[in-house]
């Protein structure tokens, strides 16, 4: 049975300093930075059509309780169907 430093000592060993699961750990974190940079991109673009168009948003219209933004899930269901709605 091993303890808690064994395990997380193992664990070091797999994803640091060239082990076997390093090409695991950095798949992991590019996908993680491109989906913050898809996020990012997203909101900026929608921060761009409220500039364009006049928009004051006083609260998110999902119900999320977010003031003056759009939520995560309001702007991926926005995106989903390629439409503003309002």
């Amino acid at each position: 049975m091993a303890t808690a430093k064994v395990h997380n000592r193992s664990l070091d060993l797999l994803f640091s300093n060239g082990g076997k699961l390093d090409v695991l750990l950095w798949g992991y974190q590019q996908l993680d930075k491109a989906i913050d940079e898809i996020k990012s991109d997203r909101r900026a673009e929608f921060a761009r059509q409220r500039e364009l168009q006049n928009w004051t948003i006083k609260v998110c219209p999902c119900g999320c309780g977010l003031k003056n933004d759009f939520c995560d899930a309001h702007l991926a269901t926005i995106a989903a169907r390629e439409e503003l709605p309002f």
